[in-house]
């Protein structure tokens, strides 16, 4: 009876929200540049099912080829798990990408979302160089083409959402 109680109880909240659970659990899986193709297709297939794609409409062989070789070159320095959660944050609303593929699964529809995540989750990094208490703040350079996707996301429903509830986004 003892044990049984034990695992009735509930374990203490780490104080983090799902979404960021999610985000760093994320972090850590495989590198899109270290994994296997079938651990990227299963990302891909995943992403394809969330939004609804039908079947009919999924990628060949070889378009599905393309599309990996795609993720390789342009999001390598991203994880696996990233590629789930572009799509879960994309449907969601967080990102501001365009979700409807229209039922032609591209490397343009897939960069789209992955380019608009990676914005989300260039900001994330820089939230964690913010100052904490009287630390003195973190220089964090931006490339033209970050400046850009943070610029886009400070325009996105999402950020006005943000702060209207309050979150104050730094300005760059």
């Amino acid at each position: 009876m003892d044990n049984q109680n034990r695992e009735l109880q509930r374990q203490e909240p780490n104080g983090l929200k799902i979404g960021e659970q999610k985000f760093i659990s994320a972090k850590k899986s495989p590198k899109i540049s270290e994994a296997s193709e079938d651990q990227i297709a299963g990302a891909l297939k995943y992403g394809m099912m969330k939004i609804g794609l039908r079947e009919k409409n999924w990628p060949s062989d070889l378009e599905k080829m393309l599309l990996i070789s795609h993720l390789v070159e342009n999001f390598g320095h991203l994880t696996v798990e990233e590629i789930r959660l572009a799509f879960d944050w994309g449907i969601g609303g967080r990102t501001g990408a365009e979700m409807n593929c229209y039922e032609n699964f591209s490397c343009l529809f897939l960069t789209g979302v992955m380019s608009k995540y990676e914005a989300l989750e260039r900001i994330v990094k820089i939230a964690e160089n913010m100052p904490k208490g009287n630390e003195p703040p973190k220089l964090v350079e931006l490339t033209e083409k970050e400046a850009e996707g943070y610029e886009e996301f400070m325009r996105s429903e999402f950020a006005k959402k943000l702060q209207r509830n309050g979150v104050k986004i730094p300005k760059f």
